[in-house]
């Protein structure tokens, strides 16, 4: 479950344990979560998105962009132009997840972030 402010909790049928920044989350204040198809669970927060294997969580940097450049990267690097929140994500049946940011829509192939429509915005 996340929270406005306490991090993550996760329940195990018995007791609760609390996640925070302290366990590698990037921001204490969730906006969505998504259990993907191969068992990961995406973490999208004010800041940005991790991404939890059950036993450490990774964070990945989907950097704003106003232009068709955008970046991704695995690190914890946390200046200003990599803060994009990370509102809602879904996963497709292709296994295509879609993620909507304060930037804009993302799409994850399982390899690449593309931004969604950034084609057509900038003819």
């Amino acid at each position: 479950m996340g929270t406005n402010g306490e991090g993550l909790f996760r329940y195990d049928g018995k007791t609760f344990t609390n996640l925070t920044e302290k366990d590698g989350l990037d921001n204490h204040i969730i906006y969505a979560l998504l259990q993907d198809k191969t068992g990961n669970i995406w973490v999208g927060t004010r800041t940005g998105l991790c991404r939890y294997n059950g036993k450490i969580f990774t964070p990945i940097a989907i950097m704003v962009s106003y232009a068709n450049n955008f970046n991704y990267s695995n690190s914890s690097d946390n200046n200003q132009s990599s803060k994009n929140g990370v509102w809602t994500m879904m996963q497709d049946k292709s296994g295509t997840i879609w993620f909507g940011t304060d930037d804009g829509v993302y799409c994850y192939n399982g390899t690449n972030f593309t931004r969604f429509l950034d084609n057509t915005i900038n003819q």
